[in-house]
């Protein structure tokens, strides 16, 4: 007995699929953000002083609890602990300054406009 699969995939649906993987990779994580673009305008959080955390570049995506669009890195993020008084950076030990300017200003209070999804952060 044939059977017929439960998913065909259609040149609509392939369309389709493209389309939002295409629109994934405009809403990626810090990877993708120019460090002086794109940002709140003023401070939306209270600043924190900030310590750095380093980890293999490959384990960032998991640490930062955060998939990349295809063709885009995590190079890193900040996590605010309001309770500990401490923003902590994760990163990688070979970070750019431009990577440390970015992830500084998240512990200075500021967000990406665009980019407010709630993550949870694992140190």
């Amino acid at each position: 007995m044939k059977t017929e699969p439960v998913f065909k995939l259609t040149p609509k649906r392939v369309l389709l699929l493209a389309l939002v993987v295409a629109a994934a990779s405009c809403i990626t994580g810090c990877a993708a953000f120019d460090v002086d673009e794109q940002w709140d305008p003023v401070p939306k959080h209270k600043p924190l002083p900030h310590t750095y955390v380093y980890y293999p570049f490959h384990e960032l995506p998991s640490r930062c609890s955060w998939q990349p669009a295809l063709g885009t890195y995590i190079y890193g993020c900040a996590s605010r602990d309001y309770a500990a008084g401490v923003c902590r950076i994760l990163t990688h030990i070979n970070i750019a300054p431009w990577e440390r300017e970015h992830e500084e200003k998240h512990c200075a209070g500021y967000s990406h406009p665009v980019l407010h999804a709630t993550r949870t952060v694992r140190n």
